[in-house]
């Protein structure tokens, strides 16, 4: 694969069943295309747009489906875009309920200061 790796250049590829190195026979393409696209650790996060670390992270508390072989992180694509649709709809579920009208107060002016007016002392002359 090229070095800036573009998980839709891999489908692209499964899909036309071109495979470098590779003889073209029956067995061979029916493997490749009934085979899932993997990602390893680094094209995962660039197609998660995160930073390596996080998806180390995410992947290692269990939070992102991927699997731990030898020293290697390996992720399917199909997970990852599973994940991805389900994290946008847990998201969007928790800023909608913390926007919701009957989550407001109805705050005077008064309650809106963050410290009490100081008490003026008395002028000459007032009771």
């Amino acid at each position: 694969m090229p070095k800036s790796f573009e998980p839709a250049q891999a489908i692209k590829m499964l899909e036309a069943g071109s495979v470098s190195n590779r003889k073209e026979t029956e067995s061979a393409k029916h493997e490749v295309q009934t085979c899932p696209a993997t990602l390893n650790l680094d094209e995962a996060a660039h197609f998660l747009k995160i930073h390596k670390c996080t998806a180390s992270d995410l992947a290692a508390t269990g939070r992102l489906p991927g699997a731990k072989i030898g020293r290697a992180w390996v992720f399917l694509l199909t997970d990852l875009e599973k994940w991805l649709q389900e994290e946008v709809i847990r998201q969007q579920k928790s800023r909608i309920e913390r926007y919701k009208p009957s989550n407001y107060q109805i705050i005077t002016a008064s309650e809106k200061r963050r410290r009490p007016l100081p008490r003026l002392p008395k002028l000459p002359g007032e009771v």
